[in-house]
């Protein structure tokens, strides 16, 4: 399975490289607030990917950084909150250096602006695994 996940808190928080530095990534919700991205956590497997995403409407997606779940453990780490095990294979050094996918017109784009989904997108699923199989030069 491939799921995309956001880093961005409170529409100005930016987690990315603190998911990167701890090899995590995570939901910033408590349970009694978003119980079904909770349910998606719980799914996770070790060997999926994930991706870091943002997507603001207007521009489409962009891809963060890519990345392998390594761990069956759930993680509640301080200040970032529940989430998983993760090496990152490839992450932007800053928003300049994301993949901009742009608007897909594949009428998925309700997911995309969620914290967390599976990524369903034949398009975007082929472009996580080139970057998950493209050797950094």
């Amino acid at each position: 399975m491939i799921y995309g996940i956001g880093s961005v808190y409170g529409s100005t928080d930016e987690k990315l490289g603190q998911f990167v530095s701890s090899n995590i990534a995570c939901i910033g919700w408590e349970r009694d607030e978003a119980p079904a991205l909770h349910q998606l956590l719980n799914r996770i497997a070790v060997g999926d990917l994930i991706y870091i995403k943002s997507f603001p409407a207007s521009r489409g997606l962009y891809i963060k950084a890519v990345g392998v779940v390594t761990s069956p453990e759930i993680f509640n780490i301080p200040g970032l909150g529940y989430g998983r095990a993760v090496k990152w294979v490839w992450s932007a050094t800053n928003g300049n250096d994301a993949i901009h996918l742009g608007r897909i017109d594949d009428r998925y784009d309700n997911m995309r602006l969620g914290t967390l989904y599976e990524e369903l997108g034949p398009l975007v699923q082929q472009r996580v695994v080139d970057v998950l199989l493209t050797p950094a030069a």
